[in-house]
This record gives C-alpha cells, structure tokens and sequence, in this order.
C-alpha cells in the first residue's frame, strides 16, 4: 500500500500590510483508532503536543491528526512566506488504508500559539465532537462518511471558537483508487501533484505525493 506526503510548497498573502500566518490542517484517514503521537506534525516538525499538551489524549485524536505550522512574520503581497525544503507538512509519510482527507485552514495571528491549545481542547471536548468519536468507537468498521462527519464537526466548531481571522479554508479528499487525487494515470517515477489555490486573500500550492 503506498504511504502519502502532503505540504504547502507555497504561500502568499494577496492584501493589506504585513501579517503573521499561520496553518491548521485537520486529517482523517482510514486507519481507524489506529492513531499515535507520533504522526502529530507541524511546519518545523514540532509536535502540536509542543503549544498544546493539554489534547494528546483526548479520544478524538485516535480518529484525526491535528496539525499546526510555526507562525510566518512580516508575510505581505508581493514576499511571499518563506518555506524551504518540503514545505508545510500536512499529512506525514503514512499509509492511509484507501482514504485521505484533509481541511487546512490559513490563519492570521492575533493571539499567536498561546490560545491555540485551548481553544482546541474545548472543541474536542464538546457535546458534538465527543457524540461523533462515540459513533466511530462503537461501530465495528466506521465508515467514510462517519469519519468525514468528524472532521466537519471540529472543523466548524474550531473555526466558529478561533478569534484568528480565519483567511482561506480549503478540503482536500482522495482515494487509493485515484492514487489519493494525483490521478489514474501517473507518472511512476514522479507520482507527484500539485493543487494550486487562492481566494482574494491568499494564494498558494498544495503538493501531494506517493512515497
């Protein structure tokens, strides 16, 4: 089965004066509970463990990764963020047993990391989020649209709760049968893709690759 990379290679702020960016991707997959600390990653491959400790064994993090980049200073049109190497890391080198899906969100920072932690730990706290794991954990094989439903439900609730403007959202989904949106007919020595986006605040590129 092949493992799946995803990252922002790219990003660039489209108006106003200088501003501190930030990414917040939330990642379901098929693995089930079968989910550890370890593939918790971030931008600098700090664990999100790091700014937010207080979530590391809350139940719903056995069905989704969270993941937080470092804060990009002084971002403004026209100089871009600067990222080197494989870029803002999303979903780290893993086999997603035939299903991927991602919601990232672009931020701007106000509060910095400081509050990101617990605003997260409320949400994942919450009525709705903890009736959903519920579902997941008592059914025998949970199914795409139950672990797509959690992924909804934080992603709603964190965004409606964050007091960071919320700049640019996007989702991303892909099968094993599509080899995970890169498409039926790849390149086998390059199974690579990129997705371009943008909204009139942001723009940027979303790769994803087989390894």
């Amino acid at each position: 089965m092949p493992k799946v990379f995803a990252s922002i290679t790219e990003l660039e702020s489209l108006k106003g004066g200088n501003k501190e960016l930030y990414v917040i991707t939330l990642s379901t997959d098929g693995r089930g509970e079968d989910k550890h600390e370890s593939d918790i990653v971030s931008a600098h491959n700090e664990r999100i463990t790091r700014i937010a400790p207080e979530i590391v064994e809350l139940d719903a993090l056995k069905w989704m990764i969270a993941s937080v980049s470092n804060i990009f200073e002084r971002v403004k049109p026209g100089s871009p963020a600067l990222i080197l190497g494989d870029g803002i890391i999303l979903y780290p080198e893993l086999d997603p047993k035939g299903l991927l899906g991602m919601h990232v969100a672009v931020m701007e920072s106000d509060s910095g990391h400081r509050e990101l932690g617990l605003r997260l730990k409320k949400v994942l706290e919450s009525s709705e989020v903890k009736g959903v794991v519920k579902q997941l954990t008592g059914s025998g094989a949970p199914t795409a649209e139950l672990v797509g439903d959690l992924m909804r439900t934080v992603t709603d609730a964190f965004l409606a709760k964050n007091k960071d403007d919320v700049l640019l959202t996007f989702g991303y989904s892909g099968r094993e049968s599509t080899n995970y949106g890169i498409g039926i007919d790849i390149d086998p020595t390059r199974p690579v893709k990129d997705f371009p986006f943008q909204n009139d605040l942001i723009k940027g590129n979303l790769r994803v690759m087989l390894v």
